[in-house]
């Protein structure tokens, strides 16, 4: 990992999501300015090809590096941070009761779901749920690789039932706006764009009657103690 802040290199062991500097507080301001190269070998036992499984077995790894090295000390508490809560439309809400017995997820789809118009090339997004619960989705948000999602989503809608529903929305970059797509409506492209874009908080709002609302919401965090600026000699 070269040209790194410590401020990744942290995120990165506490698997804390690069787009979300709130979930990280304290410590000094090099953190995000001073840049170092971190060069290791890890042990070639897990897998017959030398590889590591999964990425998360790096984590602990350089969690361990990181205190040793640079006696980074932290503790976690809980702050209030920025968040949208997911929050539903009653009286124009779009789900269906999921049956019990389905198996519960989300999966990406090649077709539009039927609740979409087919002469909508621009979505090429599209997301089908069975059995999922809004607390679920709300975890899952952040997981569409959508781009429009800077924030942890938590669960505002009040819905304990879990439902099946249908998602297709364009992606952040089929904008072509030059500001920034957010829940804020005044700076949402509307359905009148001639490209027909349409962006996931419209989706929502349309396709489901939710809405996502950015709000202040006491949160865990890491905060750091201590940290020193130069390791030790290799």
């Amino acid at each position: 990992m070269r040209a790194n802040t410590m401020k990744d290199f942290v995120k990165f062991a506490w698997n804390i999501d690069d787009r979300v500097d709130d979930s990280l507080v304290g410590g000094p301001k090099w953190l995000d300015t001073d840049r170092f190269d971190i060069i290791a070998k890890a042990s070639i036992s897990q897998l017959a090809s030398g590889q590591l499984i999964d990425v998360d077995a790096l984590r602990p790894m350089m969690k361990a590096l990181l205190l040793d090295r640079f006696k980074l000390q932290t503790h976690t508490g809980e702050e209030p941070i920025e968040v949208y809560a997911l929050e539903a439309n009653q009286r124009n809400l779009k789900l269906t009761k999921a049956d019990p017995a389905h198996r519960t997820g989300c999966r990406n789809t090649v077709e539009l779901p039927g609740n979409a118009a087919p002469s909508a090339p621009a979505l090429t997004r599209h997301f089908e749920c069975r059995n999922t619960t809004m607390g679920q989705f709300a975890d899952m948000l952040r997981g569409l690789d959508n781009g429009y999602i800077e924030h942890p989503v938590i669960d505002a809608t009040g819905l304990r039932e879990a439902w099946d529903f249908a998602l297709s929305y364009s992606p952040r970059r089929a904008f072509r706006t030059t500001g920034r797509v957010n829940a804020d409506e005044s700076s949402v492209p509307t359905a009148s764009d001639p490209t027909g874009t349409v962006s996931l908080f419209e989706a929502l709002d349309k396709q489901l009657g939710l809405k996502l609302k950015l709000q202040k919401h006491r949160m865990p965090v890491l905060v750091i103690d201590h940290v020193e600026q130069k390791p030790p000699d290799n």
